[in-house]
């Protein structure tokens, strides 16, 4: 019980249910594994800049952090061109980041990080530019 801090290094995910499902996670420097397997975690903090690795049939689920401690940055990859709902999930609504969280997220180093009203984190959508001649 308690906090799981990952420091520097990987912590890798190589079987699901790897932790509890509620121990909380702290990304202070390292990257979080997930292979392609689920596994459930409780509050997520990044004190530092950290990154999540992604493969296919990865699920991450997070319990709500929007209260939880986030002065790093987050880089998230994986193999898919866009980030899709149904990978990374933080608790069950649209609020479980702040704003200030979500601006810290990219995913492959370009897209912003969104949560839909379920918690899933997508891709933040793009706005459409109309053109009048």
């Amino acid at each position: 019980k308690g906090t799981f801090d990952i420091c520097a290094g990987t912590l890798a995910c190589r079987a699901d249910h790897v932790l509890s499902g509620v121990n909380p996670i702290g990304l202070k420097g390292g990257t979080l594994d997930a292979g392609t397997h689920e596994n459930a975690f409780g509050t997520l903090t990044v004190t530092s800049d950290s990154a999540i690795a992604l493969d296919d049939g990865a699920l991450l689920t997070f319990a709500d952090s929007s209260a939880a401690e986030w002065s790093g940055k987050l880089a998230i990859t994986g193999p898919w061109d866009r980030l899709e709902a149904g990978h990374v999930r933080f608790g069950t609504s649209a609020g479980a980041l702040t704003a200030e969280q979500l601006r810290s997220i990219r995913y492959n180093g370009k897209c912003r990080a969104h949560l839909d009203e379920n918690g899933w984190l997508t891709a933040e959508p793009t706005g459409v530019m109309l053109i009048f001649r």
